[in-house]
């Protein structure tokens, strides 16, 4: 599909916005007066539909994901809720959100326009950021909504891997090197205390004493 772009466009945030996904042979709707693209993308584990847009006088790139799910039984809201608050307490780009209005949920992302302006590299690195936790969390949210998960496991699990390979990085850190660890040196057997006494020193034995006694009475006879 060809999008014509105003003259005026050429060399803003959105007229290279378009030709990128032209470029990449993706089939969307651009809207020149909101600056945005829209198109569906099918994953592994769902249909999405995403929507572009550069906002705040190009100075930023904004991407919003809606899920193909909504949550509109009052019943389950309260689960989905809790589980996006888990998903987003450890996120660290965008975050998952959920209309009270509508039940619809979707994930929301924003990226400053670098001074030089916007390029592909910036455009992919939003896109495959967001669709990579898109993947990840969606099946946690179908476990909580129609698998009976609790949120806490229906997160864990989708993250399963990232506790793996942390729980293995500190395994690894724990262990001793083999080859720089030197054995630890013994100490010393301490001499037990007489208990009354307090004393370190060895206590006389009896039979040394009758020993001597012996011979002194040799001596004198």
């Amino acid at each position: 599909m060809s999008h014509e772009i105003h003259p005026s466009d050429f060399g803003t945030p959105f007229a290279t916005l378009v030709q990128h996904f032209e470029s990449n042979d993706f089939h969307f709707n651009s809207d020149r007066s909101d600056k945005s693209i829209q198109f569906y993308i099918t994953r592994e584990c769902a249909a999405f539909n995403c929507r572009f847009h550069i906002t705040r006088k190009n100075e930023v790139l904004a991407l919003s994901i809606n899920f193909p799910v909504t949550a509109r039984d009052p019943k389950i809201r309260p689960l989905v809720t809790e589980t996006l608050v888990r998903i987003n307490h450890n996120l660290i780009f965008g975050a998952f959100d959920l209309d009270v209005d509508t039940g619809q949920i979707g994930f929301y992302a924003g990226q400053v326009i670098p001074t030089g302006g916007l390029d592909s590299r910036v455009i992919s690195g939003i896109f495959d950021t967001c669709m990579g936790t898109c993947d990840r969390y969606f099946p946690a949210l179908m476990r909580v909504m129609f698998g009976g998960s609790t949120p806490a496991d229906a997160v864990y699990l989708s993250e399963i891997d990232a506790h793996a390979a942390e729980l293995e990085s500190g395994e690894n850190e724990s262990a001793p090197d083999s080859g720089d660890t030197k054995p630890a040196a013994k100490k010393p057997r301490a001499i037990r205390k007489n208990p009354q006494t307090k004393s370190s020193e060895k206590r006389p034995d009896p039979a040394d004493k009758e020993s001597d006694q012996r011979e002194n009475g040799s001596a004198q006879s």
